[in-house]
């Protein structure tokens, strides 16, 4: 964020008191010193910290609230729409097995585009910023200096050897939990991009998967994975007992230790 020259996008789908909203606090307000100093502001969709201390951005924030209880669950920072990092983790206070993946090139404009469609103002979605292409490959060298990612990072890995082959998958809305008896049976899952991506992975699988999720609760997901283990193939999955227990509970009606321990899973390593 604190790179940025022209415009920061944050899409977080929680927001929370918590040293990760501290760290972006000071960021904003080194970007708002910035703006000042370059006579212009940089615009932002984050929070907000004392406006007297962000007198140097434009700071627009937008709240999206889908019913009954859902949110947008996307996290991703674009930076000078040029540089889209993905975050695992939400501004809160819960260990989100904290990491990130820097990307450019031509997928950033994706995320780009998602961004305009569900979160932009109307006056923001056709804005172009007034860079110049030339300049790209320098700006974005400029912003991720491995220097100064290093001395902030325990572990920082460039993969900057060749073009990665990316996959965007967007996240349409569907209306959920949807509420039911203890013995009614769930709904399928709906087959969004990420399910689809997901059960398809499990169902391509050769020899060993490797999960990290905050949670393990959707029993379509737990029937795949037990399906894949069925033939043959080691699956491991990083989880927590002790993460979105509340969420969990109201989404579920269960939590991912207690619903695991109500299978034998001997190749299921947690």
């Amino acid at each position: 964020m604190e790179s940025a020259n022209e415009e920061v996008i944050l899409v977080t789908c929680f927001w929370a008191v918590s040293s990760t909203q501290k760290l972006v606090n000071d960021a904003l307000r080194k970007l708002s010193e910035k703006g000042q100093q370059r006579g212009r502001k940089i615009r932002s969709s984050l929070h907000l910290p004392n406006p007297q201390e962000l007198e140097g951005l434009d700071l627009q924030v937008k709240s999206i609230f889908l019913l009954p209880f859902s949110v947008m669950h996307p996290k991703f920072i674009i930076v000078d729409r040029k540089v889209a990092v993905l975050p695992s983790c939400n501004v809160s206070w819960e260990d989100w097995f904290e990491g990130a993946v820097t990307l450019t090139g031509p997928v950033v404009s994706c995320f780009v585009d998602f961004w305009r469609e569900f979160w932009a103002q109307p006056e923001d979605r056709d804005e172009l910023l007034n860079r110049s292409a030339d300049s790209e490959l320098e700006d974005i060298i400029s912003m991720t200096p491995q220097q100064q990612q290093q001395a902030h990072l325990p572990i920082h890995a460039p993969l900057d050897l060749k073009d990665i082959p990316t996959i965007f998958l967007p996240s349409p809305h569907n209306r959920n939990p949807s509420f039911r008896l203890p013995w009614q049976t769930s709904a399928p899952p709906p087959p969004t991009p990420l399910n689809t991506f997901f059960l398809r992975s499990l169902a391509s699988a050769e020899t060993e998967i490797y999960i990290q999720t905050p949670n393990l609760t959707a029993p379509p997901a737990l029937t795949a994975i037990l399906r894949t283990l069925h033939r043959g193939i080691n699956i491991h999955i990083v989880t927590s007992e002790k993460l979105m227990i509340l969420e969990q509970l109201v989404t579920a009606g269960t939590t991912t230790s207690r619903y695991i321990k109500t299978f034998a899973l001997p190749k299921l390593q947690i």
